[in-house]
């Protein structure tokens, strides 16, 4: 991933879920994090009129923090046009 994201001309977004105190209980594992992200970012993608199938995501689980979060990239895996 670490190739794709740098070669050639990509957009990549990053940002971040943060989860409040009650709910940062539930997403305690990694486990937990990639059952999420999987769970929400093909709609999403979808959604947003991208080609889940041309998308890559990476995750960062953090609950070294108050609140449980997740920090996310995602770009294209092919070029822009």
């Amino acid at each position: 991933m670490r190739q794709r994201a740098q070669t050639g001309e990509k957009n990549l977004w990053h940002g971040f879920i943060s989860f409040s105190k009650e709910d940062s209980e539930k997403i305690d594992t990694p486990e937990k994090c990639i059952a999420l992200v999987k769970q929400t970012f093909g709609q999403f993608f979808k959604d947003a009129g991208f080609d889940e199938n041309n998308m890559d995501l990476m995750g960062a689980l953090h609950l070294d923090a108050l609140n449980t979060y997740i920090f996310i990239t995602c770009f294209g895996k092919r070029n822009r046009r």
